[in-house]
Parts: structure tokens; sequence; C-alpha cells
């Protein structure tokens, strides 16, 4: 992946890293966030529905002044205590959800320059193809370049077996025994990993909670989505009223055929 790719999308929500939070009573959501200078955008899931809100300049200002009537902070402080509670979640804060209806209220209580400080994200319901464009479709797209990865590795090792076998008839085995290998056999690997203990308490595991804990995955999400972002079907999500919007732009080649002949 070219770093101008990863640049490019660092401060997309699209491209962002989802991050697993856990609330009182079982509840469990994942949060992707982005915060730049003057401005934020948030979403979150319960996997099965997908909230999002964007706040600019006037909005943060007059939501910090209704909530925290006593605390004076100028906007860069605001945004980044924010930013600090949603990449990750803090076991000082107090976060708390309520969904009515279409809305998703997401309560932060914390402190901000050791005095208390209250934020509430609200967040509007957005259309299933923007929950699907943001973890869906990037989860299969993961899989099937997972899948690309694991047949490379495989032709790599059945070409260094063939590296070894060379060098044994020039050179014989090697000295230490305890180094040698065996061939490498695809079909005996993948049987045994399916037969493993290990593969049925990773696929029965809280698989999404990879996308956070787990560095190579989350970076791997963040590459598919900005790959998505910049491949021959653009797309663009646009906040408008509180809710969001996406644009699609298809790229497509049609071939012609000549009939009868």
């Amino acid at each position: 992946m070219a770093a101008s790719v990863r640049d490019e999308g660092a401060m997309q929500i699209a491209t962002r890293p989802w991050r697993v939070f856990d609330f009182s009573g079982g509840q469990r959501y994942v949060i992707k966030s982005v915060f730049r200078e003057c401005s934020y955008e948030l979403m979150i899931t319960d996997y099965s529905r997908c909230w999002s809100e964007a706040l600019k300049e006037n909005d943060i200002r007059a939501t910090f002044r209704t909530l925290n009537e006593k605390v004076e902070a100028p906007l860069a402080t605001i945004l980044k205590n924010l930013k600090e509670h949603l990449e990750e979640q803090k076991a000082h804060a107090t976060y708390t959800v309520q969904i009515t209806e279409s809305t998703l209220v997401l309560s932060l209580d914390t402190l901000l320059s050791n005095l208390p400080f209250q934020w509430k994200f609200k967040a509007n319901q957005v259309a299933h193809n923007i929950f699907s464009e943001c973890l869906v479709l990037p989860l299969l797209g993961m899989a099937c370049e997972l899948q690309r990865r694991q047949d490379e590795l495989a032709r790599i090792l059945k070409k260094k077996d063939k590296e070894i076998e060379d060098y044994k008839m020039v050179y014989g085995p090697p000295s230490r025994r305890h180094l040698e290998t065996a061939p490498f056999n695809e079909k005996s690997f993948f049987d045994e990993m399916t037969d493993s203990q290990e593969f049925r308490t990773s696929v029965m595991s809280d698989s999404i909670s990879c996308l956070s804990a787990n560095q190579k995955i989350s970076q791997l999400y963040c590459d598919v989505m900005a790959v998505r972002k910049t491949s021959n079907k653009l797309s663009s999500m646009h906040f408008e009223g509180g809710q969001y919007t996406q644009c699609y732009v298809h790229i497509q080649t049609y071939e012609y055929t000549e009939q009868g002949h």
C-alpha cells in the first residue's frame, strides 16, 4: 500500500478505523471518528444499524456552552478532549447510549482541565447502503485480500521447497537435523487448521473486536477503504441536514459483440 493512498484518506471518515466500546448492560458498539481543526465526524454501529453525526465550529461551540455553562475552553482543547475519548475508551470516563427512533445519543461524562465536562453526540441513523459501504463490503474485501495473500504465501513456500531441495542435492542435508522441515503441503495444512481447536475458538470469538484490538487487521481495513475510495467505483459521503447521503460514480466497460459474424 503506497503511503500516498493512506495519507490521502487520513482525514476522511470512511477510511478511519473502528474502535470497540463497551457500555453498561452488556451493550457493545463500534465507533469511528475523524477530528479536524474546526469540525468532527462520528459514526457508530451496533452491527445492524448505523448512526452518524457531523458538527462544525459554530455548532460545537454552541453545544459546549449548553452542556458546560461553567467551563471555558478554546475550540482546539474541546476537540482534542473529544478525540482522545473516542480513539480509546477511557476508564475514568462514563459513556452511555440512548436510542430513540432514528436517533442515538452517546453521552460522555469526563474531565476537562480537572473540571467536570459533558458532551452529547447526537447521531442520526444512516441508510443501509452507507452501513454496507463502511463495514460489510470492506470486510468482504478484506477476506478476498487475505485469501490472495494466503495464496501468494503458499506459492512462495512451494518455491522455497524447490530451492531447499536443490541445495540438498548439491550440499547434502542440513547439519542440524532440528532445522529440517517437511515440504509444504497446502491441503494438509488447511485440513490441520480446520480440525484444530484454535479454529473453533477463533470463529466463535467476538470477531468484530479484531477491527480494534488487532493492529494488522485494523490497518488492512483502512487500506481497503482507501483503495475503494480511489478505485473506479468512486463514492463520497455528504452530510446534509443531520443525515449522510452517498453518491456513486460507476465507471463501466461495455463489450460490443456483433451478432451473426
